[in-house]
């Protein structure tokens, strides 16, 4: 466009006076929106950092707007986020869901600029699965329904040199069979940890297979689910009032390998398919556990028989939940299938029988010296606590109902005192 043209529109734009009129006009001369673009691609080639605050997602056609980069362009702009929460659910009960839709608003000064919405919720596939080897799959799923992928197995180093079975550590010998296999080819790659105090741990990597389970710890995921659609509305806002959309798609996360880092990390929440089948199949085994009914097979297993060849059925109930029981207890081999099977015996079979079985199931994990199943020191002390606390369900079981027990106290009483 002409010099002059642009001088002659730039001048007219400056002499209206409605009020009206001037609603339906640019807030900016063109020389001021000149001025704003040059002064973004200033701040995206200077300022900004591939990788940090910005990063290309193979198959997008622009890179993604990362949160640190939004941060500096409200910086930049000096402007001041506002968040509200537009909805929430909040169950906290199993199965436990948590949803948020958030508004953000950038203000500059007392001046709304514009705002977005985004939202996040614990049924998205990151926050309600996880991955784990082999040797975590809890005891009451069954591996042959469980989605497998090719993943990263990330240990310590020191517990791959001891190679434990048993403690915080403790996992089947073949399991670091593998580590220490892929250590001698020189297949295994070095890699470092943040711990808990801020050092660094040094690890070994390599690659294996990993299954696709529930997480038993939604709950744990309420505040990074509350701060991730905070995130997601703000990166959005800043987006759409800076005029980003040119050079910037939305903040795309990029599908990684799984890795799975052993113990010492809290479990990586992953997708995996609906747990519903697999709740139901926790349930059956936890009463098979009591000798009460047999588990149900799994869908992709109704046609066939699910007893091995050469089993031995038992002749009684009694006989059938002493075979139940042996079978749990050789499963009893990691740290997190003892978690998972002593929450789940007291929450479908104790419970059930006591109502609230709190007192019974802490005073017998202090008989063994600890407060928590994860506290077991080993495969053998939690296998002799399960045995308690499944003797105690036995005596629970047959014991009379409460309100026949309420009534012979009340007999026992009026005898007592006439």
């Amino acid at each position: 466009m002409p010099k002059e043209i642009t001088n002659n529109a730039e001048t007219a734009l400056q002499q209206v006076q409605s009020p009206r009129a001037a609603a339906l006009l640019p807030a900016l001369t063109l020389q001021d929106l000149s001025y704003r673009a040059q002064v973004l691609d200033a701040f995206i080639s200077r300022t900004l950092k591939d990788g940090v605050d910005y990063d290309v997602i193979p198959g997008t056609p622009k890179p993604s707007l990362l949160q640190p980069g939004a941060e500096k362009c409200q910086m930049l702009f000096g402007w001041t986020p506002k968040f509200v929460i537009e909805e929430k659910i909040e169950q906290w009960d199993e199965p436990a869901f948590f949803y948020y839709r958030v508004t953000c608003q950038i203000w500059a000064g007392d001046r709304l600029l514009g705002d977005r919405q985004a939202s996040c919720n614990s049924h998205e596939s990151k926050y309600r699965y996880r991955w784990v080897p082999e040797a975590e799959i809890p005891p009451y799923l069954d591996r042959a329904t469980l989605i497998k992928r090719d993943g990263i197995l990330s240990e310590p180093q020191f517990a791959v040199a001891k190679g434990e079975t048993q403690g915080k550590y403790g996992k089947p010998a073949e399991y670091w069979q593998q580590f220490k296999d892929a250590i001698a080819k020189k297949t295994a790659r070095q890699g470092e940890r943040e711990t808990a105090k801020g050092g660094k741990m040094l690890t070994w990597e390599i690659d294996g297979s990993l299954w696709r389970v529930p997480n038993p710890d939604i709950a744990d995921q309420h505040n990074t689910i509350i701060q991730m659609a905070q995130k997601r509305a703000h990166v959005a806002a800043i987006k759409m009032v800076a005029n980003l959309s040119e050079r910037f798609t939305m903040d795309q996360e990029e599908e990684q390998p799984p890795v799975y880092q052993g113990e010492s990390a809290p479990p990586l929440p992953l997708d995996i398919p609906e747990p519903k089948v697999a709740k139901r199949q926790a349930a059956a085994q936890v009463q098979s556990m009591a000798g009460s009914v047999p588990p149900e097979p799994l869908p992709s297993m109704r046609m066939q028989s699910s007893m091995p060849t050469g089993t031995i059925l038992a002749e009684t109930p009694q006989q059938a939940a002493a075979m139940n029981l042996q079978s749990v207890l050789a499963s009893l081999t990691s740290r997190q299938s003892v978690i998972d099977t002593f929450v789940r015996f007291k929450a479908e079979c104790l419970d059930k029988v006591l109502g609230n079985s709190d007192a019974v199931y802490t005073r017998i994990l202090g008989q063994h010296g600890v407060e928590t199943a994860g506290d077991l020191k080993s495969p053998a002390v939690a296998k002799a606590c399960f045995t308690d606390l499944w003797n105690e369900y036995q005596v629970a079981k047959t014991a009379p109902p409460a309100d026949d027990a309420w009534e012979q106290h009340v007999k026992a009483e009026e005898a007592q005192h006439g």
